[in-house]
């Protein structure tokens, strides 16, 4: 038995306004001499930038329907699954270890960027 959606799926506004859209304005604002329609946000020229994605919209779907997606799911399960004690905790998650070659990212940094023209 085949079920039919209730409503139609829902189509993104590609060209306008998706998250595709949103990265490729971003690194058009960084090139000063980029065409028009890679900058389909409109964003002011920029000297620096930073995109942080969160993206959680999934989880649920994932965590009430493990069958339809097995391996998504057991991804998601490993990837936040403890491994191991930490002892540093901040607002009650774990820190994680320092990888080398890398710069903790502080307030500071974070400020510098936004502020550097």
């Amino acid at each position: 038995m085949t079920l039919e959606p209730k409503h139609p799926p829902i189509v993104p506004s590609y060209g306008t306004a998706t998250l595709a859209d949103l990265s490729a304005s971003i690194l058009a604002s960084l090139e000063p001499g980029s065409p028009e329609p890679v900058n389909v946000l409109g964003l002011a020229p920029a000297a620096r930038a930073c995109l942080l994605i969160v993206d959680g919209l999934g989880w649920e779907l994932l965590r009430d329907h493990p069958a339809a997606a097995p391996f998504l799911s057991e991804l998601a399960r490993n990837a936040l699954a403890p491994q191991g004690r930490s002892r540093r905790r901040r607002n009650g998650v774990p820190i994680l270890p320092k990888q080398r070659a890398t710069r903790l990212v502080t307030p500071e940094i974070v400020n510098r960027l936004r502020d550097e023209p």
